[in-house]
């Protein structure tokens, strides 16, 4: 049980670093190869670099034991961001 304690803390804090270099490395200095895992790929955009950061703390903090009302309370904005994200990509 423990080991999975360690995992989702380090998963969850591996999410958070990610998404951190893409909104400060990429978007907020302009730097083009952090926004892509490749180049000529597309880019991850800052609102799904926000949804990792939360996601991933969230995750990171599910470990303590009252994770799961922090997740929920987390995770419920950021999912109905994406879903708005989703609707305007399917108007287009």
């Amino acid at each position: 049980m423990r080991s999975l304690a360690v995992l989702r803390v380090g998963t969850g804090c591996a999410a958070v670093l990610v998404g951190c270099i893409v909104l400060v490395g990429g978007w907020t200095y302009g730097v083009n190869a952090l926004k892509s895992v490749a180049p000529g790929l597309s880019t991850m955009k800052p609102d799904t670099a926000a949804g990792i950061v939360t996601l991933g703390a969230a995750l990171a903090l599910t470990a303590s034991g009252r994770g799961s009302r922090i997740f929920g309370k987390l995770a419920a904005p950021i999912a109905l961001n994406w879903f708005l994200s989703a609707a305007t990509f399917s108007d287009s």
